[in-house]
């Protein structure tokens, strides 16, 4: 199974590679998400004490 941090580096490459596009970055974040598997994402859960994505939604609205 691939690294959180090795695929998130590639994911990321593949972002930096088109800024042109315009994508709001909380919707790249929530495609990364809904790509990983059900065991990554209660791994991320776990780190982050909490659900990842209402974290960074709230985070987002902040900054």
């Amino acid at each position: 199974m691939e690294k959180f941090y090795e695929c998130w580096e590639r994911y990321m490459e593949a972002i930096n590679a088109c800024p042109h596009h315009g994508f709001d970055t909380w919707l790249l974040v929530s495609y990364f998400y809904d790509g990983m598997s059900s065991s990554m994402k209660q791994l991320l859960k776990t780190m982050c004490g909490g659900d990842f994505m209402s974290k960074i939604r709230r985070k987002l609205w902040i900054s």
